[in-house]
């Protein structure tokens, strides 16, 4: 009977051990997030580059071309360059204006959604009641460089925008 007693016990402790052992182990789906989720949405980003091909013509103070330049993150103003953009993983999205606000009416936090598609490639983000879908270049834990492309009166331009933390 001490024989059988042992076996059972150590029966029972046994089948407590692997149900732990599986419900520790199972995670739901849901729970579960990407490793470029876990990127995106580690801490907000700042805009540091926005580049465009081809370049747009420079102007003289006549208004003549004088050139062309690809570097749109040179013509932004200060306020414009200190927003954030943190993607969080509810996929929600908050813009903030930064420190300095280009109109002083214009509202400090702005909320969208943000969406990868299946193979997160690319992303799409939705703020009042716009939608972007970009494509995605570099997505590190200190870069997300972001890529779309738009024809405008016949030509068609690449906008590249680099973020960093």
């Amino acid at each position: 009977m001490k024989i059988l007693n042992q076996t059972f016990r150590f029966l029972i402790f046994s089948l407590l051990s692997l149900t732990l052992l599986f419900s520790s182990c199972s995670k739901d789906k849901d729970d579960e997030q990407s490793p470029k989720t876990a990127l995106l949405t580690s801490s907000a980003w700042k805009m540091t580059a926005y580049t465009v091909e081809p370049g747009f013509p420079t102007f003289d103070n006549e208004g003549n071309i004088t050139g062309s330049t690809n570097d749109i993150f040179a013509m932004l103003e200060n306020c414009e360059k200190d927003d954030t953009h943190k993607f969080n993983a509810d996929k929600s999205l908050i813009t903030d204006e930064g420190l300095t606000k280009c109109e002083s009416s214009d509202p400090q936090k702005i909320n969208g959604t943000w969406s990868f598609n299946v193979d997160e490639t690319s992303l799409t983000i939705t703020e009042e009641g716009e939608s972007m879908t970009v494509t995605i270049v570099e997505l590190t834990q200190s870069v997300l460089k972001i890529k779309s492309t738009e024809t405008e009166e016949g030509m068609t331009f690449t906008y590249t925008i680099t973020f960093s933390h």
